[in-house]
């Protein structure tokens, strides 16, 4: 089935009155969401225990050098649902946007004045592209925020024209590497809160390190051909929509 036409089944299954995903089925795709994104080598949690988390509540604060699973889970929900906030805010989306994702995922609290740009350089083994310099990072973000803040228009209606726009903010923000961690979970958490702020719904994109389809979509993305990705995020919106549906029959 076509994506629009399957988000146009969700709307008549769910008598929303507005394409938007129904209430219930956010925890569950934040679920899937941080799933994919604390899968690691080291890092196993199943879906049962991150429900489990969910449910917990998750009052704990730590440092980040000392982020066991279960409190990574608690900092990528607040992320979360942070950016389902943002879904129904009107402002564009800025470089202080980027900055309080990256410090809800690694403090839990939404201060941007915690989170600093790396003001170093170091190789990361499994980066696909060597990072910017570190000096090059403050005029980058700057027009990275002047884009960020251009592009949002409510001229943009066509599902392509979101995905691109998606695609090219995680891509950037990927290349640019302002951080010296949390890069790529910064930028899966500011890809969902785009495809919310267009009532699409969340996207489990995997880490590169776990899928090589991933890997060779944001490779050609960072050449310069974002279909590849585009292409991908269609797929994925496509698995979480089927995912909305299987989840309703169960109900």
């Amino acid at each position: 089935m076509e994506l629009n036409k399957l988000l146009k089944k969700l709307s008549l299954v769910y008598k929303l009155g507005k394409d938007d995903i129904p209430n219930w089925a956010v925890p569950m795709l934040h679920r899937e969401v941080i799933f994919e994104s604390v899968k690691g080598k080291s890092i196993a949690l199943s879906r049962k225990r991150i429900d489990q988390v969910f449910q917990s509540g998750g009052s704990c604060s730590c440092s980040s050098k000392s982020l066991s699973p279960e409190i990574l889970v608690i900092y990528q929900k607040r992320a979360l649902d942070y950016a389902e906030i943002l879904s129904c805010g009107q402002s564009p989306l800025c470089c202080l946007t980027v900055k309080r994702i990256h410090s809800l995922l690694f403090t839990g609290c939404a201060d941007a004045r915690r989170t600093k740009y790396r003001n170093r350089n170091f190789a990361i083994t499994d980066n696909i592209e060597t990072p910017v310099d570190h000096s090059h990072i403050n005029r980058l973000m700057k027009h990275y925020n002047f884009w960020l803040k251009s592009y949002q228009q409510p001229s943009i209606i066509q599902l392509s024209e979101i995905l691109e726009f998606a695609a090219e903010t995680h891509l950037k923000l990927v290349h640019i590497h302002p951080f010296c961690d949390g890069n790529g979970r910064t930028a899966r958490v500011l890809l969902n809160a785009i495809l919310r702020r267009y009532r699409l719904p969340y996207v489990a994109l995997p880490k590169v390190r776990n899928s090589e389809v991933v890997k060779t979509a944001i490779e050609e993305g960072l050449a310069g051909q974002i279909q590849p990705f585009c292409k991908l995020l269609k797929q994925l919106l496509h698995r979480s929509c089927n995912f909305i549906l299987q989840w309703e029959a169960k109900r």
